[in-house]
């Protein structure tokens, strides 16, 4: 906004379609009449075919703006107006995240799954056919829970508290009494490679693409996905290997995550450690449930056992200085930029055990709380917060 200030002239009307930041917020610091001229204008996608514009005044908003947009908006434009507060994701949103998590808890309640809810709710009562939870993997499931997130600003002792429910819920997972087999396909990043990384084994169609892209808005994974990759590629290491050569395998589990690396197929995301020793890769996707289930149950005929609870190894202080100097000759390179630089070296401090001796042996709680204490901080980061507006706005990252 502050640029656009620079270059507005005097008089002309500026409006923001976001539902997720508060104009107040967007306005602030800036001339009272920029703010006079500057409202919400909230349209929903695809922009051709949605009738509803919902309109949103500021603290200082003229009223003859105000009635010019919805002129311009109902006569020019043939949308359909809901006038709506400054409050956050407004009138229609606001509405729809409570319809999706009161649905998620019928169907808790009443023992449904998910197709079974998504086939009730969508042609069969005149709705699209993304019906409840194809609509929420279309925007995207985390953007979902940011919205819902927002509606309580400010508040991160509640994010925190919600973060470390899903690490222990997942680390609940892997330590499970039962064998547990994750079958993913297509996409899987982010939060879907984490829920993969603390299954006892991965059977994965050929087709995958996985990674940790948690960098590309700034953050660092935080549902146990440092912790779990390491140790994945632990569990990869030979007995026989020393102290000074398990460094190597630390570059590669600290590039992956730095570098945002998806794979391009399952075979990669093997190459990149994600699969693990166990893990297999199945050709034909119509088969991949039923493959996976054999796993489980072969794991159980088996005599499965939980993981026995073991303290992890970590290099330290020792790793974290090892990658300094590559990262500060990558920023000096022009390759990434001072701030990607700052993620990586934080991504570098949990992996490697935080402020411990080097080679030390740490329970899992630790890395978890890196992982939640390093998130928490980079979301208070303006450059992450821009980082997440961007990729909100564009769906592409920001390198800023």
């Amino acid at each position: 906004m502050q640029r656009i200030e620079k270059v507005r002239t005097k008089g002309t009307i500026v409006s923001s379609n976001t539902s997720g930041i508060p104009l107040q917020a967007m306005s602030d610091g800036l001339s009272d009449e920029f703010r006079q001229h500057f409202l919400g204008t909230h349209f929903f996608n695809p922009v051709r075919y949605m009738k509803l514009l919902e309109i949103i005044s500021g603290r200082e908003t003229l009223p003859e703006v105000l009635e010019f947009m919805a002129d311009y908006g109902e006569r020019i434009l043939g949308k359909g107006l809901v006038w709506a507060k400054d409050t956050p994701n407004f009138v229609a949103n606001r509405i729809g995240v409570q319809g999706m998590v009161k649905a998620i808890q019928l169907m808790v309640d009443a023992g449904m799954t998910i197709p079974q809810v998504d086939a009730l709710f969508g042609p069969v009562l005149g709705r699209p056919k993304t019906a409840k939870f194809k609509t929420a993997d279309l925007v995207g499931l985390d953007v979902l829970a940011h919205v819902a997130i927002a509606v309580k600003e400010e508040r991160f002792d509640d994010l925190e508290k919600m973060i470390a429910g899903l690490q222990y819920g997942l680390l609940n997972l892997h330590d499970a009494p039962f064998p547990v087999v994750a079958a993913p396909f297509g996409l899987a990043p982010g939060g879907g490679c984490e829920l993969c990384l603390a299954a006892d084994k991965i059977t994965a169609h050929a087709e995958l693409y996985m990674g940790q892209v948690e960098i590309g808005v700034g953050l660092v994974p935080s549902g146990g996905g440092c912790l779990n990759l390491w140790r994945k590629f632990l569990e990869s290491v030979p007995a026989v290997v020393t102290d000074m050569d398990l460094a190597k395998f630390f570059i590669p589990v600290f590039m992956s995550i730095a570098m945002a690396k998806v794979s391009m197929s399952a075979a990669e995301a093997r190459a990149n450690g994600f699969l693990g020793p166990r893990g297999r890769i199945v050709l034909n996707r119509d088969h991949l449930i039923g493959e996976a289930k054999k796993d489980v149950l072969k794991m159980v005929d088996e005599g499965y056992a939980p993981p026995v609870k073991r303290r992890i190894k970590v290099l330290g202080q020792a790793a974290q200085g090892m990658v300094a100097a590559q990262i500060a000759d990558m920023a000096s390179g022009g390759f990434v930029s001072e701030y990607d630089a700052f993620l990586a070296g934080k991504i570098a401090y949990i992996i490697s055990g935080g402020d411990v001796r080097d080679n030390a042996e740490i329970t899992d709680d630790v890395i978890l709380t890196l992982e939640r204490e390093s998130f928490i901080e980079l979301l208070k980061q303006e450059k992450t917060q821009a980082r997440i507006e961007h990729m909100l706005k564009t769906g592409k990252p920001l390198r800023n």
